[in-house]
């Protein structure tokens, strides 16, 4: 689409030049089979992907996709709109994707499309990998494949070389902010979010639901000064990580495992956070959480807390890497 026809105003815009090209890519009716979608976000990438799945269930002439089709799959309620995700704690499993497979070769209940997204596409097992990639050397009439990964690496070659690789860059802090206003998010938490996201809707929305602003804040004034309320702030931080990864869980009928993997989302998201703070002050601005260090020591707690941060994958207990972050600070002050 050229401007005078729409592409300034569809919705796949908003994800800069990579979304400009999939609105060329919709004008010109020319789909691939399948398409991988990568970046560091996993919430930015789910969000192309829905959008860019309703817009071709949509059909839309040039211009942008309105009507009841684009509608329902955006809500993910089309019936010719189809999502795998994890059904077991890791992995997505032969059966699950086998299902799909055999789905894909049924003519779409409406229109000529359907779409399936499936995330995190590294995920699959190896096994349904190979169906996959079967399904693809005769693709079914009509059927898009939407791959979403923010772990490209994990992802065998094959299945890389088979795919319309779409890279999604991080997005501006003034995209993220506009985007939780619409949410319903105060402008100035919001801005506050975004600038700590590092570019990563998905991030931003988690430092807001989970406080971890605030739990920074508690971090950073805790590990700033000799207390005895030590124990009890990194307890009082735990145990607000938990409570927000359970609520995640129940409202995704998730498992003990997949609240667990949160847990260490948030964690991770909390050390980001903290970290981004210690960077600001390295280059001279002011800190909002760790107050009263200066630029050299900002750098030798940001090196200090990548390995903090490596340390969440390695599965270390929550509670160790807290006490591990205000020891770090205490070392500051001798």
């Amino acid at each position: 689409m050229t401007s005078s026809s729409g592409v300034s105003t569809h919705p796949l815009t908003a994800f800069g030049p990579v979304g400009a090209s999939l609105v060329r890519t919709l004008e010109a009716d020319r789909l691939a089979s399948s398409y991988l979608f990568e970046g560091s976000d996993d919430e930015s990438l789910r969000e192309a992907a829905l959008t860019f799945a309703a817009s071709i269930l949509a059909e839309s002439p040039p211009g942008p996709p309105a009507g009841r089709a684009y509608e329902l799959a955006m809500v993910w309620r089309h019936p010719d709109l189809h999502r795998l995700e994890r059904d077991k704690a890791t992995v997505i499993s032969v059966a699950a994707l086998t299902g799909i497979l055999e789905q894909a070769h049924a003519k779409p209940f409406e229109g000529r499309h359907q779409v399936f997204v499936i995330e995190p596409a590294e995920a699959m097992e190896p096994e349904g990998i190979a169906r996959y990639l079967k399904t693809l050397e005769e693709p079914p009439l009509g059927t898009v494949f939407l791959l979403l990964t923010t772990r490209a690496d994990r992802l065998p070659d094959t299945v890389l070389s088979r795919c319309a690789r779409l890279r999604f860059p991080p997005l501006e802090n003034d995209v993220i902010q506009r985007r939780l206003v619409r949410d319903g998010v105060d402008p100035q938490e919001a801005q506050e979010a975004a600038d700590c996201s590092g570019g990563s809707l998905g991030r931003a929305r988690r430092i807001i639901d989970g406080g971890l602003c605030e739990l920074a804040e508690s971090m950073g004034a805790v590990g700033m000064r000799h207390t005895p309320e030590t124990a009890h702030v990194v307890e009082s931080v735990r145990a607000a990580l938990e409570k927000r990864a359970k609520d995640i869980a129940a409202q995704q009928e998730g498992e003990v495992d997949r609240g667990r993997e949160t847990v260490r989302r948030l964690l991770g998201d909390l050390i980001y956070v903290m970290s981004t703070d210690v960077r600001r002050v390295a280059v001279g601005d002011e800190a909002r959480f760790i107050k009263g260090i200066t630029a050299a020591e900002a750098m030798h707690l940001f090196s200090l807390w990548s390995d903090r941060a490596a340390a969440v994958h390695r599965n270390v207990t929550p509670a160790l890497i807290l006490f591990e972050l205000v020891r770090t600070m205490r070392l500051l002050r001798g």
